[in-house]
């Protein structure tokens, strides 16, 4: 699997998107360097049409230097911002 750091991306709305919907993304790697890949994607709504595209291009990294992943029960997790300080704030 490659994984990648965003570069850019630029994304065209097309469509409204509805809350609670379930929707569909594809996405394609269009493009591969030694360093840099770029890709394209859709978001389809439930009758197939495409409400938003995008075209990016990534920077390729290590994931352990990306985000934590938990590589035991493959899933991502977010990690708690440290609480900030409070001492002398009244």
């Amino acid at each position: 699997a490659i994984w990648g750091v965003t570069v850019e991306l630029n994304v065209r709305f097309l469509k409204p998107v509805p809350l609670d919907t379930p929707l569909t993304i594809v996405g394609r790697i269009t493009s591969e360097k030694s360093r840099i890949f770029e890709g394209t994607g859709e978001l389809y709504l439930p009758d197939g049409t495409v409400a938003a595209d995008c075209a990016g291009k990534y920077i390729k990294m290590e994931l352990s230097k990306i985000a934590d992943f938990d590589a035991e029960r493959e899933e991502w997790y977010v990690r708690p911002d440290p609480q900030p300080e409070t001492e002398g704030l009244t």
